[in-house]
This record gives structure tokens, sequence and C-alpha cells, in this order.
């Protein structure tokens, strides 16, 4: 991963809309701090700058548009892609932005300057996600043709071409992740399997499986111990890196329709883990104890990313309703304001 973000640690809340508004609000007054009109239509992913100033939001007319958080102008549109951007990865150290796209591509872009770096030509399917390693030296990509592929950020080289997922009819691998430090990357497809693979040598080292449905979703804990994995019976799996084990399957939440788990995320301890679901609903587990101590509603469609604020204290959701919503890990209470 990634359609999830927030600012100033969760002082601020940006809900974008499909009529094309974006709406900034002061989380603990509740308050419309200044709002934009931009592109009309559906927004596929929101990601800040590493300092917090700045907003990417990715469209699906393949657009990308920087927004300044001070005085929110808009600052740069990034025209390029030809459909649906999916992710947004910011690089750490530098005004580099990476968007991965339905159109096959991923761009790296100076998105202080407005100017594309470069584009590199993934696949002839879609670019389902793309991930920054965490020294932001490489670049992973899972495209629906069965592949992951890893870029020399540099040089934009191709590395490694990891082939082992073989799903038929939709060959969609949906998810990559590295590992905290970089040595592995884990990938999910719907042929139903999560892979480990080493970075350096490209090998294939372990494959997680089981009976439940697609796998939407990848992440590794904060630690790099576990793997979780979100599937489309609506469970969600928790697996021993090291081992291969099975640690714990959590059930689906109840819900007929609550379907496919498209997103999911650790908090920054790695104390609970967060679960987006296709009808909206998004579930907070404790990892210790293994039990579920919230279900929450807010989004109306499906929740397509969620992410913790760095310090762990806010929560943010992004859905198919066109809304990110944030909340409060406290009180995993929502702000009080409507979003239209």
């Amino acid at each position: 991963m990634r359609s999830f973000s927030e600012a100033n640690d969760g002082a601020l809340l940006v809900v974008a809309s499909y009529e094309g508004e974006i709406v900034v609000y002061d989380v603990a007054s509740t308050q419309v701090m200044t709002s934009a009109h931009g592109y009309v239509g559906s927004y596929a992913s929101v990601a800040f700058s590493p300092s917090g100033a700045n907003l990417a939001v990715g469209a699906a007319d393949g657009s990308v548009t920087i927004w300044d958080m001070e005085n929110w102008t808009e600052k740069q549109r990034l025209l390029g892609h030809e459909d649906w951007v999916r992710s947004l990865d910011f690089e750490e150290s530098t005004f580099q932005l990476a968007s991965s796209s339905w159109d096959g591509t991923v761009k790296l872009w100076d998105w202080q300057e407005g100017r594309e770096v470069a584009s590199i030509e993934v696949s002839s399917g879609r670019v389902n996600d793309a991930a920054y390693s965490s020294d932001s030296q490489k670049l992973a990509t899972a495209s629906s043709d069965d592949l992951v592929r890893l870029w020399d950020v540099d040089t934009l080289n191709l590395l490694h071409t990891f082939s082992g997922h073989s799903c038929p009819v939709f060959h969609v691998v949906s998810s990559v992740d590295f590992s905290p430090g970089g040595k592995f990357l884990a990938s999910g497809s719907w042929d139903e399997t999560i892979k480990l693979w080493d970075v350096e040598t490209g090998r294939d080292i372990r494959t997680f499986s089981s009976d439940k449905g697609y796998v939407l979703s990848v992440t590794f804990s904060p630690d790099g111990r576990l793997i979780a994995a979100g599937r489309g019976l609506g469970v969600v799996e928790l697996w021993d890196v090291t081992s291969g084990e099975l640690v714990h399957t959590f059930p689906p939440i109840g819900h007929w329709n609550a379907g496919w788990v498209n997103a999911l995320c650790f908090s920054p301890g790695a104390r609970l883990l967060v679960a987006g679901f296709a009808d909206g609903a998004i579930v907070v587990w404790d990892i210790e104890s293994r039990k579920r101590i919230r279900l929450l509603h807010g989004h109306t469609h499906t929740v397509y990313g969620v992410g913790f604020s760095p310090k762990g204290c806010v929560l943010a959701s992004a859905s198919g309703d066109g809304s990110v919503l944030l909340w409060d890990s406290s009180s995993w209470a929502e702000a009080d304001v409507p979003f239209s």
C-alpha cells in the first residue's frame, strides 16, 4: 500500500467528494477550515507529503493534484496517466512521488516542480499497487499479470521479476509490502496465496495459503514478525514470517454483505490491527488478546484504505463513498461533521 491520509498528526480531516469538492475540517472543533473545487468524479487515492504540508490526490481520470495545506490552493496538477491512479507513495528524503495506475504504468514525479521525472511501463495490465522500500532505493509493483516486479529507483532498471503467483482468468497480484528492514517483500494474489520473497536474490522463500478466498491486502507488522492478510471471504489472517505458521484467523464480522477485506494496517506499536471491509465497516482488533475491540461505522461504501498517524493517535480511512474519515484511537470517535 495505500487511499488515506492525515495532516499534523490528526489535526486536520480531508474529505473528497464525488462532486469534486475537497473540504478541510479541524478535528478538534469540527469546523470547516476551507474548501476547494477541482476534478469532478471519483477520487481513488490520497497521501500527505512527509512534512504534512501538502496533499496528493489521485483521481479516476488519471490526474494527480498536489494541494498546499496552508492556504488550500492547488499547487500542482500532474497529468500523464490514462486511467485510475490506484496508489500514491511519497519518497521520504526527496521531493519524489510515485503513482501507480490501471493504465499499466508507475510514474515518478518531482511534485514540487510539477514535473514527470520518469514513467515505468510495468505491464500491459493494471498496476494495482506500488511501494517504496524503507531506504527508498527500490520500488515494488503488483500488477494484473501474475507478476511482482522490483525496480531500482535511481536507474529505473528492472532488478527482479518475481514469478510464482498463478491466478486463472484474472491474474491479479493485488498488494505488495516491504518488511521494515527491507530484506523481504510480501505479495498477495487472487490465487489465494501470500508469497514471501528475498529482495536481494529474488528467491521465493515461502508461500502462505488457505482456502478463505482471494488475498486482497497484505501488510507486515512494524516489528516484521507477522504478515496480516485480508481475504475475499471476509477473514483476516496472521502468519508468522519465520515459521510460516498460521498464528490466528479473525472471523468475518457477521454482515452478509461485508465481503472483501480490501485494507489492513497495524498500529505503530503493533498492538492493534485494523481492517476495512466492502460494506464500509472498519474493525479494530487487539493483537495480544485477539479480541475485537471496535466495530466502526461511518462509511457507506467499500473501505479501500486504512492507516494510523505516526504516533498512532489517529486512524484514517478512505472509502468509495468519496470520503476520508479520521478516528481518535483513544475513544474511536469520529469527527461530528456531515460527510457528503
